[in-house]
């Protein structure tokens, strides 16, 4: 990594990818002379310090490139346990435990449902809440 003048760096074939606004001054990470990149995050000695990860998202940003944002350490289980709370909302609308939740332990839109399990659809607005649950006996709640 070196620090350089944006200019500078620009000039020397580093990329901008990701659109932050950089200052005058920007770190510059090199991968050999497969990539120069401005560096738009923070760097550590070594991945064990970042503790436990999670990937939140991912997208492509130009050909052959993707951009991944993640939340590491105490935002990471944050992130994981507002996961989970969704999950067993939306596993109680749909009166099942949350590991049986899985599009196949329900059947399909008009099919008979199998001994012990109901077809429902549950429509909300907005995500995972309240909602109306709509049952294979046509009764909806």
């Amino acid at each position: 990594m070196r620090v350089m003048k944006y200019d500078d760096a620009i000039k020397a074939g580093a990329m901008a990818l990701f659109g932050e606004k950089y200052g005058d001054e920007v770190r510059v990470v090199g991968m050999g002379e497969f990539s120069t990149e401005l560096c738009g995050g923070t760097h550590v000695r070594r991945t064990g310090d970042i503790g436990f990860f999670k990937i939140v998202s991912e997208s492509g940003v130009a050909a052959g490139i993707r951009r991944v944002e993640a939340v590491t350490a105490d935002g990471a289980l944050a992130y994981v346990q507002a996961q989970e709370a969704r999950l067993g909302e939306a596993a109680g609308l749909l009166k099942a435990q949350p590991q049986e939740t899985r599009p196949e332990d329900f059947p399909a839109h008009g099919q008979r449902a199998g001994a012990g399990k109901r077809a429902c659809t549950v429509e909300v607005e907005g995500g995972v809440g309240p909602g109306r649950r709509s049952c294979a006996s046509g009764h909806r709640s």
